[in-house]
């Protein structure tokens, strides 16, 4: 967003700081300063933990950003935003048994959960089966409820609607 409202004749200052403050806790704080506009653009905080099978985390972010439809009047085009990022589960893709989790995420610029999930699967020595619910409230973007399954054949392959880059664990 930096350069989109003219020319800029300082590059924003991106900060990213990860730091891993125990044996089961991690910590990060991702920053972005725009020199030209005088404020931070974007500022996230993320903590998380895991032990043995056990895990969570939680995550803030306030973004202000360039709305989609541009004007000349871009400084009236900033869109705020303020997500809360909640997530609990316990086991692993491949752990043998049941593992869950779930997810949420709650706008407070809007008041309102935008998205929540909940996941189960059960491993056993030959195969494993995954499925999910999921609930995005996007406001008139997005507004949906939306179930996924994977069935798992080990050594052989996976058949279902269940992508691995939108699995909670």
């Amino acid at each position: 967003m930096a350069f989109l409202n003219g020319p800029n004749y300082y590059s924003p200052l991106i900060s990213r700081f990860k730091v891993r403050t125990s044996e089961h806790s991690d910590l990060e704080w991702d920053a972005d300063y725009d020199f030209k506009a005088g404020r931070m653009d974007a500022s996230n905080l993320f903590a998380d933990y895991r032990r043995d099978a056990v895990f969570g985390s939680v995550g803030y972010s306030s973004l202000q950003a360039l709305n989609a439809s541009f004007t000349s009047n871009l400084s009236s085009q900033i869109t705020k935003y303020n997500l809360l990022r909640l997530l609990l589960g316990y086991g692993a893709p491949t752990k043998r048994g049941l593992s869950a989790g779930v997810n949420a995420g709650y706008d407070f610029i809007q008041n309102a959960l935008q998205y929540g999930g909940i996941q189960s699967s059960y491993n056993w020595d030959c195969c494993g089966l995954s499925v999910e619910y999921r609930r995005l409230a996007l406001g008139s973007v997005r507004n949906e409820n939306q179930y996924s399954f994977n069935f798992t054949l080990a050594g052989v392959g996976a058949a279902g609607n269940l992508k691995h880059s939108e699995r909670i664990f």
